[in-house]
């Protein structure tokens, strides 16, 4: 039978096997290992090339290489690290099985069918086999790389125990079913090691099958090999360690013990090839290293402990002197009320609530004279003239807005309305993936309803993947909105509000939204009468950015972003403090202020910029507030659909328009940021950040030592 009609005829038994191969700047060490893949025995198997954002790619010559093995390549933006790169392979391999591949390195021909055959005649999900280290460098004399020493360095049963000391089975040894990696995936967070991460949370739910064959080279360059130590792989064993500290159980510590003893018997007994000793004592290198390198782990965890020794010891002397300074205050203000200006203070008081009794109207018009006095010598003339006119304008409409006091108005009943989340689209295709995953994680849309508006992107991806996601709702309530044409920023959005009859919450594509985000905005919303726009806070969002007012924050240490925004949503006092505009990244609207002041304002602010302010200029113009959410937290990374250039070309534009319409807004806002009066908000939530901190060190401390 010839080779095509051998492959035809494996298709038609065999299932897709992928391999995600991660790529970045190497473009002639990967011809090698495609070329690797091409000469596989078996077929069908498709490549699904990652390419981390490196260099660009001679795509036609890597497809001739290829042959009839498929090409799925995906090319990222920049650089996210390799833990990324093979989360996006995963969710792009087709195969019933997958497997991977460093672009470095190569498989044998038999290495897959080896595998699939296997999988496919057993029970197993997960199999691998070995491979054989093989160290090359480059020789001047010949003018080419050269090998120096070929050997199998490790060839071991499966072992769950093994695995959480020292990882033993190179990744590309391994071949998966591909629905158990639907639950586990890479952690991100780990910049090395990422590998051994997820082989140990897969061995805790599966058994491996070992074939003793080997079907791989794994490539080392001895020069490269020696200089690339450094202290991030340590940083990273310390890492890994800590994350699995709860598995690392007495009998795994006594199991990798008697490897090490067992080993060192091996070896001295000289039963064994030269070959063999020689691999065993390379083990025992490494495994004595890992050893010193928990040592001094716990040593540094005793310096940690006496370091929070001496700070628990400096918060108990602050602790004293504070008290002293309480109990000085209580003497000071004693002494105060014996004063004759303490005396005619309170004398004044006295006669002012029997001249003007509380619940009287002659104390309501002299409560509004002090607060009319306070807001001209601290806000100016402007602020109280609109103050003032808002306050008519709410005495002249007070009988309407009471018939509908019920649609507007704050209570409990409000509570369980569904809302419409508005998602504009163009483009931006890795940051509406993240935003997307996300919303579909923290959001119930079998009661909230999900429309996402596609301005016509230019990128084929951003399309397709909308389509995908509209064709598996699953019972989710999502609608895909398309444009015929580009339409801008202002008319999308309006569009998807007009498609709704809800409230609507508008998101951008380039945030990331936490648990329960809908409920707590909504319940803002719905904390006053008046309120009509709720913003909540973000890393970065101007003025209702955390930690840092105004600034693009990165997440305080020790959170994650889920448990950031859970930490400030269990911390939170509820303020629902009063802002001068809504930030448009993520804004709650009631559906009545919609139909009450109209939409965003699309003929001055076509491009994108500045509409939100308008529209929540045309909020307090009409006696209603924008708030703050200060227990919501969502991430969001900015200006995913322009340019940088775009971008401050049209945010001049729309200054340029607000100062026309709103010639108040500008100085509001400056004022409210020189003041800053959500200070004590900030301080408290820096505090609360700062005593977790301190606390999540003391835990490390006093638990690290123990189970080490």
């Amino acid at each position: 039978m010839a080779h095509g009609e051998m492959n035809a005829d494996r298709s038609k038994h065999f299932p897709l096997v992928s391999i995600i191969v991660r790529t970045k700047d190497r473009p002639t060490l990967l011809r090698n290992a495609l070329k690797s893949i091409a000469a596989q025995n078996y077929r069908p198997i498709e490549v699904v090339l990652v390419n981390d954002g490196g260099c660009e790619l001679p795509m036609e010559e890597l497809k001739g290489i290829l042959g009839n093995v498929a090409l799925n390549y995906l090319r990222l933006e920049q650089n996210t690290g390799r833990a990324h790169a093979g989360n996006v392979g995963i969710e792009n391999a087709k195969g019933e099985y997958v497997g991977f591949l460093d672009d470095d390195d190569e498989l044998y021909p038999e290495h897959v069918s080896t595998l699939a055959d296997f999988l496919g005649s057993n029970d197993y999900s997960v199999a691998y086999t070995d491979s054989e280290i093989v160290e090359f460098c480059y020789d001047k004399k010949e003018q080419d790389y050269v090998v120096k020493d070929k050997y199998v360095l490790f060839s071991e049963d499966f072992s769950p125990h093994r695995l959480l000391l020292g990882n033993y089975i190179p990744l590309m040894c391994l071949l998966f079913h591909r629905e158990i990696l639907h639950d586990v995936r890479f952690d991100e967070s780990f910049d090395l090691y990422e590998d051994w991460d997820l082989l140990v949370r897969l061995a805790l739910r599966h058994t491996f099958s070992h074939i003793k064959k080997v079907t791989a080279g794994y490539n080392q360059n001895l020069v490269r090999q020696i200089t690339s130590e450094s202290s991030s792989y340590r940083e990273a064993f310390v890492n890994l360690m800590q994350k699995h500290m709860k598995e690392i159980t007495t009998d795994v510590l006594f199991y990798n013990w008697r490897m090490i003893i067992d080993g060192r018997e091996l070896v001295k007994g000289s039963g064994e090839s030269r070959e063999n000793a020689r691999v065993l004592k390379r083990m025992m290198e490494r495994k004595t290293i890992r050893i010193e390198e928990q040592a001094k782990l716990i040593e540094e965890q005793q310096r940690l402990i006496e370091e929070q020794q001496r700070l628990i010891e400096e918060q108990q002397r602050l602790i004293e002197e504070q008290q002293r300074r309480v109990a000085d205050l209580h003497i000071l203000v004693n002494n105060m009320k014996t004063t004759l200006g303490w005396q005619m203070l309170e004398s004044f008081r006295s006669f002012r609530d029997r001249l003007l009794p509380f619940g009287s109207k002659r104390r309501a018009y002299f409560e509004l004279f002090v607060k009319s006095v306070k807001v001209l010598r601290t806000q100016g003339f402007n602020a109280f003239y609109y103050k003032a006119r808002t306050k008519l304008q709410g005495s002249r409409h007070m009988n309407s807005r009471m018939a509908r006091g019920a649609r507007i108005g704050s209570g409990k009943a409000f509570l369980g309305k569904p809302v419409d989340i508005v998602l504009p689209v163009y483009n931006a295709y890795e940051d509406l993936r993240a935003c997307l995953t996300s919303v579909l994680r923290a959001t119930d849309l079998t009661k909230h309803r999900l429309i996402v508006v596609n301005d016509r992107s230019t990128d084929p991806r951003v399309g397709e993947y909308l389509d995908t996601l509209s064709g598996q709702s699953n019972g989710r309530q999502m609608i895909v909105l398309k444009n015929e044409r580009n339409l801008g920023f202002t008319q999308t959005v309006n569009g998807g509000m007009q498609f709704s009859e809800r409230d609507v919450i508008l998101l951008n594509s380039d945030t990331i939204v936490t648990h329960g985000w809908v409920e707590n905005l909504r319940e803002a919303a719905y904390s006053g009468p008046k309120v009509a726009t709720v913003t909540p806070f973000s890393n970065n969002a101007t003025i209702c950015s955390i930690p840092l007012f105004c600034e693009n924050n990165a997440l305080p240490t020790p959170f994650a972003l889920d448990s950031f925004a859970e930490f400030i949503h269990r911390i939170s006092l509820r303020y629902y403090p009063e802002i001068p505009t809504g930030v448009g990244f993520c804004m709650f609207i009631k559906r009545d202020v919609l139909n009450e002041i109209g939409y965003f304002d699309e003929a001055s602010f076509e491009r994108g910029y500045g509409e939100e302010n308008d529209f929540c200029m045309r909020v307090i113009k009409n006696g209603y507030v924008n708030v703050l959410d200060d227990a919501t937290y969502i991430y969001h990374r900015g200006g995913a659909s322009f340019t940088s250039e775009v971008k401050t070309a049209g945010e001049h534009e729309a200054l340029r328009i607000l100062d026309r319409i709103h010639p108040e807004y500008r100085p509001m806002v400056h004022k409210f940021i020189q003041e800053n009066p959500l200070q004590e908000i900030h301080n408290y939530i820096g505090m609360r950040i700062e005593l977790e901190r301190k606390k999540k060190d003391m835990s490390v401390c006093r638990t690290g030592p123990r189970e080490t």
